[in-house]
């Protein structure tokens, strides 16, 4: 348990240096500031938020608005952007939409996650082969992003893994040893052996 929450914070503390590092390029943007343009840096806090208060469902909110947000960007440039401008979106979309899945569906939680990350990277790749002119600022993000993914997986897998079944064996094994030195008891009272006060007074002891 204290593993999850290391990794949760980690991953929370990556998420919240993306949103900053978003929110920052946003203001300070030679284009000027729009609102648009922070939206995807506040859905990240909103994914850090979650984390921190271990709350999976507002990490999920969050991942789901910069999913659904970078979606609509994309189709709003359907038929007049380039074609690896389609390659590469579909990564970030994909990368998007497997973090959404790694909060929310904690079974397959590190496979998602590695898979997410992954697309990620893979995302900054293209556009670093596109000549798109990747700062250090992206790279950064990127890299925060990937290792806050696979940290939220750990999170999740480590979780599973800490609940352990619960086991009717002590229980039984108890049981049957009481039952066990009761008939024995029995034989010695039937025996003559010891009296029906001794035998009652132990059967109590036995069963407690």
């Amino acid at each position: 348990m204290e593993n999850k929450k290391v990794f949760q914070y980690i991953a929370g503390a990556c998420f919240a240096l993306v949103a900053v590092l978003g929110l920052v390029s946003a203001f300070t943007s030679r284009y000027g500031f729009y609102f648009r343009s922070a939206i995807a840096p506040i859905a990240f806090l909103i994914v850090a938020i979650g984390l921190f208060l271990n709350k999976p469902i507002i990490a999920t909110v969050g991942s789901g608005i910069v999913t659904i947000y970078t979606l609509y960007n994309f189709t709003t440039m359907l038929g007049r952007a380039s074609g690896m401008y389609y390659v590469y979106m579909v990564f970030i979309i994909a990368s998007y939409a497997l973090l959404t899945m790694t909060t929310l569906l904690h079974n397959s939680s590190m496979t998602t996650a590695i898979i997410s990350a992954v697309a990620r990277m893979i995302y900054l790749a293209i556009i670093a082969i596109m000549g798109g002119g990747t700062s250090g600022v992206n790279v950064i993000t990127a890299l925060l992003y990937a290792v806050g993914v696979i940290m939220i997986g750990l999170a999740f897998s480590t979780q599973k893994k800490n609940v352990a079944p619960v086991s009717n064996a002590p229980i039984r094994s108890q049981s049957s040893n009481s039952i066990e030195q009761i008939t024995k008891l029995k034989g010695l009272l039937d025996k003559g052996i010891i009296t029906k006060e001794e035998f009652e007074a132990k059967k109590k002891e036995i069963l407690g």
